[in-house]
This record gives structure tokens, C-alpha cells and sequence, in this order.
């Protein structure tokens, strides 16, 4: 039978890769961008919409971690 010092240790577990993975997941997010034109003598004002698409984290507590500590917790986790 191994001892627990000679047994090989797992450099991430599942759950600290979950972890990690939720952490740093993103997804597409837009939102529209409105902005009035002035009428000139012969047109009305008109608006015109401007759709602006960027990438968000997934789950809104992630924002509270800080990369750095992301990074910190990755190194401890894959000793």
C-alpha cells in the first residue's frame, strides 16, 4: 500500500477548475447608442441608433475578483 507522500497529487482538481473557468468566462453583450440630429431647414430632427458590441464577463460576481487575484489563485491551485 502507497503512503499519501509517495501517491502522485493532482495539479487542479475539477472543482478549482470550475472555479476558475466561471471567473474568467465572457459573452457577447450589446446595447444601442442613441443620438439626436438637428433639424436642419429642410429636414426634421431625426435619431439615429448605434448598435455597440463588446464582450462581459458571464456571472456578475466575477466582477468582483480582481485578475490578480485570479492569478493568485490559479498558482496556488496548480502547485
Amino acid at each position: 500500500m502507497t503512503t499519501p507522500n509517495a501517491m502522485p497529487k493532482k495539479s487542479l482538481i475539477a472543482v478549482h477548475q470550475h472555479i476558475l473557468g466561471s471567473l474568467l468566462a465572457l459573452r457577447p453583450a450589446s446595447w444601442v447608442h442613441k443620438t439626436l440630429v438637428p433639424a436642419t431647414s429642410t429636414s426634421k430632427e431625426t435619431v439615429v441608433k448605434t448598435t455597440i458590441s463588446h464582450q462581459e464577463l458571464r456571472f456578475p460576481f466575477a466582477q468582483n475578483v480582481s485578475e490578480q487575484n485570479i492569478d493568485i489563485a490559479a498558482k496556488r491551485w496548480s502547485r
